[in-house]
């Protein structure tokens, strides 16, 4: 069930209406939905009060990103760690890209999100990259953990930085220690979120 949803939110030919529509026909989701773009965390300075609301506000990408996220932590509700991992690596990838310059900062986000769904549901990557339609930037970092892509980039200074190699983490950074920072942020961040979700 949640590939096939994160397969309809991933559909580069999704119009704005059919991810308003997948979203609103799940009641659980919306207010969840709502209650995400609406914590702290997010940052917004007035209140969303509708899905449609929430793409103007905050763009279709991020919101397809936050719905991709709602449906993984119905999914892993035995599984917290791995919904807390998801969110900070999507985080830190995606403040690592805005460090870098990297454009498109949600497709950062994405990845680090999705490189635990491998994990969450007991699948390749491969198998589930194939399932769901990324584009070949995503892709590629989610299944190649050499990809020289921006996103793979981030993906991997994102992971290595988890697993305490500071080398890659850091490589050509100028300011390496930013990374901690980050992190640390990232953390915050999720927890946060994490309470918007599970409320």
């Amino acid at each position: 069930v949640m590939l096939q949803l994160l397969n309809k939110l991933q559909d580069p030919n999704s119009s704005l209406r059919d991810i308003e529509d997948l979203i609103t026909t799940d009641a659980t989701m919306t207010y969840r939905m709502l209650r995400l773009v609406n914590s702290a965390a997010m940052g917004l300075k007035s209140e969303v009060s509708s899905v449609r609301v929430a793409i103007a506000m905050i763009g279709m990408a991020k919101v397809q990103a936050i719905a991709s996220l709602l449906s993984m932590a119905g999914q892993s509700e035995d599984k917290p760690e791995l919904m807390a991992m998801a969110l900070i690596r999507g985080r830190m990838a995606e403040r690592i890209a805005e460090m870098l310059g990297y454009g498109d900062t949600n497709r950062h986000f994405t990845a680090g999100l999705f490189s635990v769904l491998d994990a969450m549901l007991n699948l390749t990557m491969q198998s589930i990259v194939d399932k769901v339609p990324l584009d070949a930037e995503l892709r590629e970092a989610l299944t190649n953990p050499d990809s020289h892509s921006p996103t793979g980039d981030t993906l991997r200074r994102a992971l290595a930085f988890e697993r305490g190699d500071w080398a890659v983490a850091g490589e050509g950074l100028s300011s390496p220690e930013r990374l901690g920072q980050i992190y640390a942020e990232a953390a915050s961040w999720a927890q946060e979120l994490e309470r918007a979700v599970a409320a």
